[in-house]
């Protein structure tokens, strides 16, 4: 990997109903402090009437500082049973976030004695744009290269010349064995996607990649790598 350009980590945490002190967090006073504290620029409130489990609240543009730096909060979503969040940083920074964000919200939590707040689902989605050592044609087979030649002699446009390449790669992660605990609790596991595509708006030739997965930002460039190896072994 030449040069990592983004690293944004998102942390999904499902929580067993009635854990998290959601009509709580919702308070003017709760919602005020987050703000101030974290610095979110802007926030989406609950509308007024709605019953008190149907809405979320979404924060964004905010900052978490620790070690003498700062990371961008892009987003930040509280529910009744979720704590979504994406950080611009790695999943380590990540963790550290959420454990300081919990110890705020159990402070706005009034109820004696406070749950827990045990996680029973924690997932994770990492986003890398990266400069790689590799060509996007160097993940294709033999013969998606020739059919791509092939399609280059064909034209949308008589008289113009064509340029036909590929761009992206998509695979389906799909979760197996659901632990009984989960399925007690109504918690479902979607297929996810690994993606690797050209980045938009860059030239194929300079190496500048999109990638996405489901994994946390430690196993996400370990695959990053993993997938170069292949394609230098292969040359």
């Amino acid at each position: 990997m030449k040069e990592i350009l983004r690293l944004s980590v998102t942390q999904i945490r499902i929580f067993a109903t009635d854990t998290l002190g959601y009509r709580y967090f919702r308070s003017p006073s709760s919602i005020a402090d987050l703000k101030q504290r974290y610095g979110f620029d802007t926030q989406t409130s609950p509308f007024e009437g709605l019953p008190i489990e149907s809405p979320s609240i979404v924060f964004t543009s905010g900052q978490f500082s620790i070690d003498d730096k700062k990371y961008l909060i892009e987003s930040l979503t509280l529910e009744d049973r979720r704590i979504v969040f994406t950080i611009s940083a790695s999943s380590s920074i990540a963790d550290r976030f959420f454990q300081n964000l919990l110890e705020v919200l159990k402070a706005y939590d009034l109820r004696e004695p406070g749950p827990k707040y045990d996680v029973l689902v924690l997932a994770q989605e990492t986003i890398c744009i990266a400069k790689l050592d590799l060509r996007f044609e160097d993940l294709l087979c033999n013969s998606q290269e020739s059919i791509h030649k092939g399609l280059e002699t064909l034209s949308a446009l008589p008289g113009y010349k064509v340029r036909v390449f590929p761009t992206s790669i998509k695979f389906a992660v799909r979760y197996l064995d659901i632990p009984e605990e989960m399925k007690t609790h109504n918690v479902t596991m979607i297929d996810k996607d690994i993606v690797i595509e050209v980045r938009a708006k860059t030239d194929p030739d300079d190496g500048i990649f999109f990638t996405q997965s489901p994994f946390n930002s430690d196993s996400h460039l370990k695959l990053l790598s993993i997938i170069e190896d292949v394609v230098r072994t292969r040359k």
